[in-house]
């Protein structure tokens, strides 16, 4: 009687726990970096599951310049108006401007900071021809464009058409008013959407990030419930260029993969990589487009250089993580500086439903865009298509 007893409670107890326990067990076995995750943190329940995302429609293609450091006379550069040739030419849906577009500084002075309108007159002028063409342009500020009040104020009135700018485009985001200036509002901090593809822009220019950016971020892309997912910063998530900043990857890194963010599009470095990195939680695709001006250039760490493949004594041969575009080192003679064999670029992204293909770009000596990467034997550049569901999110 007792053994019975004891039998139907260890029963009752089983179908108790398989009620219960499949909440735990998700929680438990949900990967941090799933398409499941709306938000950056907290745990993964039934209830917190995205209902079914919309996917991106049609092929397109879109142009990202950055570092444009146009010059501190505010002239407009010959050979930035080449590179916006080049771009406008190949009829990108959209171009993004990634930072980085003046020379302010943190030792500008008054009379250098009154300056700031003139550089972001200069700037529009360079990137007129693409709003005439119908191209939409949407630009974030860099660190050298944030320095001091008066740069960020300068940015603000430089873009305070955004709208304009971004036609056709539909401009998401909080705003202020006239002469205002918040970091986590449009034109410092916004998003689009376009063709089934969220486009977050932040406001990314040091490696610590300002907290209401952070909010904005969190918000927006816990928002959308587009598949797609890409984020524009100013600074690399991941540091190619001196491979020992940990920072951002510790904070923004794992938050990006949280959030099922595709690719982080970055200038800053002035140089041209893609590779996905490891991060706290899951992994994030970093791809950094280059210096559109190539006044000045800083090449990979050595520990990048191991990761490219890089060979050879003097010129060095290289291949990118991702994608297959091979590039050569060469030893810069003002600052000793072991380079890229390019110092200009650009960078193309194709999207076409899952795959996002980035492609460097930069001139030749006639002023022709021409691929950045070394010519093969067969005179033709290696370029091969990563896509995102199959190598990065599993």
């Amino acid at each position: 009687m007792r053994l019975g007893f004891l039998v139907g409670l260890m029963v009752v107890c089983v179908l108790v726990w398989d009620t219960l326990a499949p909440t735990h067990r998700l929680e438990a076995a949900a990967p941090t970096f799933g398409r499941s995750v709306r938000a950056w943190s907290g745990p993964v329940t039934p209830e917190s599951k995205a209902p079914a995302v919309r996917t991106a429609n049609a092929p397109f293609t879109f142009a990202v310049v950055a570092d444009l450091h146009t010059p501190k006379d505010g002239h407009v550069s010959p050979t930035l108006q080449r590179v916006i040739a080049a771009v406008a030419a190949a009829r990108p849906r959209f171009v993004v401007v990634a930072g980085d577009s003046t020379n302010g500084n943190p030792t500008d002075g008054r009379r250098r900071r009154a300056m700031a309108p003139r550089w972001w007159a200069a700037v529009r002028e360079t990137l007129r021809p693409l709003r005439e063409a119908g191209i939409a342009v949407l630009p974030v500020a860099g660190n050298h464009d944030s320095y001091h009040a008066a740069h960020r104020a300068a940015y603000a009135e430089a873009f305070a058409d955004l709208d304009a700018w971004a036609a056709p485009l539909r401009v998401l985001g909080r705003r202020v008013g006239p002469g205002e200036v918040a970091l986590d509002a449009a034109p410092f901090s916004y998003a689009v959407e376009v063709e089934g593809v969220h486009l977050a822009l932040a406001h990314i220019v040091d490696q610590v990030v300002a907290p209401e950016v952070k909010r904005w971020l969190e918000s927006d892309l816990a928002a959308t419930d587009v598949q797609t997912r890409i984020v524009v910063g100013h600074v690399p998530i991941v540091s190619v260029m001196s491979g020992a900043r940990p920072w951002l990857r510790n904070d923004l890194g794992p938050r990006f993969a949280a959030a099922g963010v595709d690719l982080y599009l970055a200038g800053h470095e002035h140089l041209v990589w893609d590779e996905v990195f490891e991060v706290p939680g899951g992994r994030l695709r970093q791809v950094s487009v280059g210096t559109a001006h190539g006044t000045y250039n800083y090449g990979p760490a050595q520990s990048a250089r191991r990761r490219a493949g890089c060979g050879g004594a003097e010129a060095k041969r290289c291949t990118l993580p991702i994608g297959g575009t091979r590039f050569g080192l060469r030893t810069d003679r003002a600052s000793g500086r072991k380079i890229q064999h390019h110092r200009l670029a650009y960078t193309l992204v194709q999207v076409d439903g899952e795959t996002l293909t980035a492609t460097p770009m930069t001139l030749d000596g006639e002023g022709r865009p021409v691929a950045f990467g070394l010519p093969s034997v067969e005179g033709r550049t290696t370029r091969v298509a990563f896509n995102e569901r199959h190598d990065h999110t599993r």
